[in-house]
């Protein structure tokens, strides 16, 4: 098992309330969604992200993912109260050479949650169409409004995920990234940060598998990864704590990116939902699996990531 932490210029975290008087007023941002395919270019030794947060190769010599071709897409831009609930949901069915995907996705928020949340998501390839990948991604710009009251909470990232690679030449990987900025009532930046989570699935073939951590050193980072051969489950999850000022803002900017090549692919997976270890250490704003929107208040979860500028070492 491979890991490894990298340095970068902006984050995103998950977040959990340590005080009773915790008040998130609002919310307003964009949440989209794209499907379809993309060429596959040369092996990879490090992490490689766009400039909007979106991963290209997880490193470890998977492949580059490049030239994207959009099958298809939807986006929502809204502003809410508190609480309040912004929803897409987008499913593609096979079509050619595309494998395939869906996406279920929201941005909540309540007096003691800020969150971009995903409850479903998958994506296949198929097996004549190896060489060019099918891709599922998705994400949102979402901006938090605090009330009256500082508060402390733990800001970060929960990733699970299943999945199958059934050839020599088949590979999956996926992450999970979010910038979190933070600004207090003068709207001047107190804390910006990225965190993320990313895996590679080689199946039979060569590379290594394995979750890794990406972004700000968390004060916590957990994950399990479990390898039959041809398949796998796994998560990975990291948190820092945050303190959120009086009247202050906080912007998450999150994306999820889903890779698959041939006759390979991934699903949201909710085996360790139940493990101590996860129910101990889950964020109130960023990700993490929420089963039900009526459950939305007892488990936050918030997602960012955007990354225009930033410094990498592996």
């Amino acid at each position: 098992m491979k890991r490894y932490s990298v340095s970068v210029a902006l984050a995103l975290a998950c977040l959990s309330v340590n005080t009773a008087t915790a008040q998130f007023t609002g919310m307003a941002g964009t949440i989209g969604i794209w499907h379809g395919t993309y060429q596959v270019g040369a092996n990879q030794p490090n992490p490689i992200y766009d400039a909007n947060g979106f991963m290209r190769s997880p490193g470890a010599d998977y492949p580059l993912a490049h030239s994207p071709t959009i099958v298809n897409s939807s986006g929502l831009n809204f502003a809410t109260g508190s609480p309040g609930i912004a929803f897409l949901n987008q499913a593609t069915a096979p079509a050619g050479q595309f494998g395939g995907a869906s996406t279920r996705m929201y941005s909540v928020v309540g007096p003691a949650l800020g969150a971009l949340w995903w409850t479903d998501y998958t994506v296949r390839d198929v097996p004549s169409n190896n060489g060019v990948g099918t891709f599922n991604a998705s994400g949102g710009n979402v901006v938090f409004q605090n009330g009256a009251f500082a508060w402390a909470t733990r800001a970060g990232i929960y990733f699970p995920f299943a999945g199958f690679a059934m050839g020599v030449n088949a590979y999956v990987a996926g992450a999970m990234l979010f910038q979190m900025t933070i600004l207090d009532a003068a709207n001047v930046i107190v804390d910006q940060f990225i965190m993320g989570v990313h895996f590679g699935f080689d199946g039979l073939g060569p590379r290594p598998n394995g979750v890794y951590v990406y972004g700000t050193t968390p004060a916590f980072w957990g994950w399990a990864f479990q390898d039959f051969g041809t398949s796998f489950r796994g998560y990975g999850l990291a948190w820092k704590n945050v303190v959120i000022p009086a009247g202050g803002q906080v912007i998450l900017e999150g994306r999820l990116t889903m890779l698959a090549d041939p006759d390979a692919g991934f699903d949201f997976d909710n085996s360790f939902d139940n493990d101590p270890s996860v129910l101990a250490n889950l964020p109130s704003l960023g990700y993490t699996t929420v089963p039900e929107p009526a459950s939305m208040t007892a488990l936050g979860v918030g997602l960012l990531a955007m990354l225009a500028r930033r410094r990498r070492s592996a």
